[in-house]
């Protein structure tokens, strides 16, 4: 049989093993097995806490054929669950067997020895919804695994076993003998008193077992339990390493593993993880536990979630670092001020701003910075808004840089306060608002000159018509309200049109610039001058006591305007054209006043121009007129009430006719004949031109169409464009689709244009000349001399013919300048090769001159007036006609 020291070591590992497994799990062994090969042999260690002993049991039979009561008395308390010899065979290649009987949970543990399975552990839980965690299952393994190295079972063969059970049923294990198991039942007490004692703290509480090389817990409180989220099965028999998160290094571990190496007490800061996977923060108090030898046994750790004191910190510490930020970059100058007004400190914008470096900015008083004019007037902000409410409005001020320059600024100032809510110091933020300033300046100067061309003419400088009108309406309210009178003086200068044609219009507007200058010379300081128009100036007078007052201004103004302008070389003149009314006799509206001037005006230019001309009713009546005429104008062409009129001309060298001018005319169904003189140009100025001209040249090309087919000897037929007529884009298309409709060969159409028309917009009259040369059509130029063309822009011109004025001929006899004019125009004309024809001619001795200075050609009464196409006929049946095939 077994010694007793055989026994007492059998006994003794058998008590550890249970001590282990306590520790491991949460609840005690139900009890340890052994079963013998022949299930003969029995032994049974109890619960802890029942009275240790440990007993060998003959069974002559297999123990699964007992009765359970046979079993209990047999066992006493221990009650265990008997496993046989084929449930060793079953579980033979398992390591561990887990399973469920009823209300009972069990972990089956075989172990061998000696090569073949002599041992089961029964473990058993009574609570079948606690099953066993896989920690616990780790745990019991570990465990089996050091039993199964362990060599003291190999002192024991199951042949002596058996023969101790045959002489001795039971052995009694005294005190002494149990020393171990009572070292471990005495830890077991202090832990679980340990645990009743920290079990309502706030703290986390573990206590590890040093003994162990994994070092694994043994114990934690609720607290811990809800700190980390994890349970206490969960958390009994691991390393407090599944806090951590795998390969993430601490400086806190280091410290720990080294107070634990040496045994020494520590406190560290770790990033640990909740169940859930959330992060917390463990600041963590771990102390050494030693038995009476000093050796330690265990660690006792205290936690503490210091999340909440982390976060502030570093919410604390990222907003120190933003403000850090803020104040070190801010591009708007930041400074702290004691309340008595000294600095305190200051970022880099700020210390830019004054030109200085921050240690010359500290300790400087803001009254040194400050200029004197602004120091009662931050005082008072101080006093009024600072202290009263904390802050102040945004105000502005100036500062003093370290140069002296004085620079504009913006503040706004905050009250800084401690703890209690004592106010011991001012945040300002200050901007410099140089460029605001200089940027806000333009912005004026640019509003001003904005609303001054708003309202004057940008050329002239003087009131446009949109303040003329606002300053006549409110004369008008002065005058009405004093019973006062007003006048209303309408300028046009005359063949103003000619100097911006002749010398363009840099010219043309140096011109209007003296204009105005010599207009603000004669006006009186309250009236108005103004520009309406390209060459129309107005005057408004007021406060005057006679209408000869305003004589005496027109007279003025006329003079002044009609003294030569002298710009770069040129010498120019132009007279002006003056319509007046007066308030209240011709009109009460500032538009009847307009309209009564515009129509005096034109009185004065019907007069011979340079002067000047009241509005009466009979101008009134006259306006009237033209408005019936335009009327009647508009129906004319519809009705049909137009017609031409031919003049011959003739050839001076022979005196053969070679060509006739068409000329319209319009017979009115109740005036009779109206003169060109009275239609023409006010179906220039409406716009009725186009259509009346396309009429006529139509009509006067169908008529030689038809005079040549019948065989009168005619070389042409000049027709006349207007100015309208010839700036329309479709004129050249218009002239090609009449002479392809009539089928009349270019070559006997003349157009005449005349000498102010080729002046205005030169570029594009060669361009359109050029392109009615190229068709064949014969090109002159009417009213030669009247107007201002220069010899420059004439030799481009691709014309063939040059027309004398009527007026030059009217005294070509007995005036020698028209003489001289006539002269010179002839004899410039054939050395550009051009012909030259004279219109207006009514005498022999006319004949003559013209004949002598070799004038070309000639037309007038001389020769015969104009007249319709059948008169004319007349005249060419008197002429031979050409040869017919």
């Amino acid at each position: 049989m077994p010694s007793a020291d055989s026994l007492a070591g059998l006994r003794n590992l058998f008590a550890d093993l249970v001590a282990r497994l306590n520790v491991a799990l949460r609840f005690p062994a139900r009890a340890v097995l052994y079963v013998s090969e022949d299930e003969t042999v029995a032994g049974i260690m109890p619960l802890p806490g029942q009275e240790l002993a440990f007993e060998f049991f003959d069974a002559k039979e297999p123990l699964s054929a007992y009765p359970q009561s046979v079993l209990d008395s047999v066992f006493r308390v221990c009650n265990p669950i008997l496993c046989t010899h084929e449930q060793f065979s079953e579980l033979a290649d398992v390591d561990v067997y887990v399973a469920s009987q009823g209300v009972t949970s069990f972990i089956c543990l075989p172990v061998r020895v000696e090569g073949q399975q002599r041992m089961a552990f029964w473990l058993e839980r009574t609570q079948p919804e606690q099953d066993f965690s896989f920690a616990e299952l780790d745990a019991v393994e570990a465990l089996l695994d050091d039993l199964r190295k362990t060599s003291q079972w190999g002192d024991f063969n199951v042949s002596s076993l058996q023969q101790s059970v045959q002489s001795t049923t039971s052995i009694n294990i005294s005190p002494e003998e149990s020393l171990v198991q009572d070292g471990v039942h005495a830890v077991e007490s202090h832990l679980r008193m340990f645990e009743r004692a920290v079990k309502a703290s706030d703290f986390g509480f573990t206590i590890v077992d040093a003994r162990l090389l994994d070092r694994p817990i043994i114990y934690c409180n609720p607290a811990f339990e809800r700190i980390t989220g994890y349970s206490f099965r969960e958390v009994v028999g691991r390393n407090c390493r599944f806090l951590q998160r795998a390969g993430e290094d601490q400086e806190g571990l280091a410290t720990l593993r080294d107070a634990m190496r040496e045994a020494v007490p520590c406190q560290v800061l770790l990033r640990n993880y909740r169940k859930d996977g959330s992060l917390f923060w463990n600041e963590l108090t771990v102390s050494p536990v030693k038995d009476t030898q000093g050796n330690v046994t265990h660690f006792i750790g205290m936690q503490s979630d210091v999340s909440a004191r982390i976060e502030a910190e570093q919410r604390k510490h990222e907003l120190e670092s933003r403000f850090h930020a803020l104040f070190d970059n801010s591009l708007d100058g930041i400074a702290y001020y004691s309340l008595e007004g000294r600095c305190i400190s200051a970022n880099r914008a700020y210390c830019e701003m004054l030109g200085c470096s921050e240690s010359e900015i500290v300790g400087i008083d803001y009254v040194d910075i400050t200029p004197a004019k602004w120091h009662e007037f931050e005082s008072a902000i101080v006093r009024e808004q600072l202290f009263p409410r904390g802050y102040t409005d945004l105000y502005e001020k100036e500062y003093i840089r370290k140069d002296g320059s004085v620079i504009p600024i913006s503040v706004r100032a905050t009250l800084h306060y401690d703890a209690e809510g004592t106010p011991i110091g001012t945040w300002g933020i200050v901007r410099d608002i140089s460029e605001y300033k200089q940027a806000l300046h333009q912005l004026r100067e640019s509003e001003a000159r904005m609303e001054f061309l708003a309202y004057h003419d940008v050329l002239t400088q003087l009131p446009n018509r949109l303040l003329f009108q606002d300053r006549v309406s409110k004369a008008l309210e002065r005058a009405r309200r004093y019973q006062k009178k007003l006048a209303v003086l309408l300028l046009d200068l005359d063949r103003f049109k000619n100097i911006n044609d002749s010398l363009g219009h840099a010219v043309g507007d140096q011109f209007l610039r003296a204009i105005s200058t010599r207009l603000g010379s004669v006006v009186r300081d309250c009236d108005t001058a103004a520009r309406i128009g390209g060459d129309e100036f107005v005057v408004v007078m007021e406060d005057f006591d006679d209408v000869a007052n305003v004589t005496s201004v027109a007279t003025k103004l006329l003079k002044v305007l009609a003294e030569p302008v002298r710009i770069e070389h040129h010498e120019l003149y132009s007279t002006a054209s003056i319509g007046i009314s007066i308030y209240p006799s011709d009109g009460d509206s500032v538009e009847s006043l307009i309209k009564a001037a515009d129509a005096a005006m034109y009185r004065a230019k019907e007069k011979g121009k340079n002067n000047f001309h009241y509005y009466t009713e009979d101008i009134n009546r006259r306006t009237f007129e033209l408005l019936l005429l335009e009327n009647d104008l508009r129906r004319a062409l519809d009705q049909n009430q137009f017609f031409v009129a031919y003049q011959p001309q003739f050839s001076l060298n022979g005196g053969m006719l070679v060509g006739v001018e068409a000329l319209m005319r319009w017979q009115h169904p109740v005036q009779g004949l109206v003169a060109p003189t009275e239609f023409i140009p006010l179906a220039e100025e409406t716009g009725l031109i186009v259509p009346l001209g396309r009429w006529m040249l139509r009509a006067s090309c169908t008529q030689i169409k038809q005079w040549l087919d019948r065989g009168y000897r005619l070389g042409r037929i000049a027709v006349n464009l207007s100015a309208r007529q010839f700036r329309q884009p479709g004129l050249v298309e218009d002239i090609t689709q009449i002479l392809s409709e009539v089928g009349l060969s270019p070559e006997h159409l003349e157009l005449e244009i005349t000498e102010s028309i080729a002046m205005d917009n030169v570029e594009t009259t060669i361009a359109k000349l050029e392109v009615l040369k190229r068709m064949g059509v014969q090109l002159s130029i009417d009213d030669f001399g009247t107007g201002y063309s220069s010899l420059s822009y004439l030799k481009r011109f691709a014309i063939d013919k040059l027309k004398i004025d009527k007026s030059f001929v009217r005294d070509i006899v007995s005036d020698p300048n028209d003489a001289a004019i006539a002269a010179s125009t002839i004899a410039l004309a054939h050395k550009m090769g051009l012909k030259v024809i004279a219109e207006g001619v009514e005498t022999a001795e006319q004949v003559a001159f013209l004949r002598e200075q070799g004038c070309d050609e000639v037309q007038g009464f001389f020769y015969g007036k104009p007249v319709p196409g059948r008169e004319f006929e007349r005249l060419l049946n008197m002429t031979p006609r050409r040869h017919r095939a």
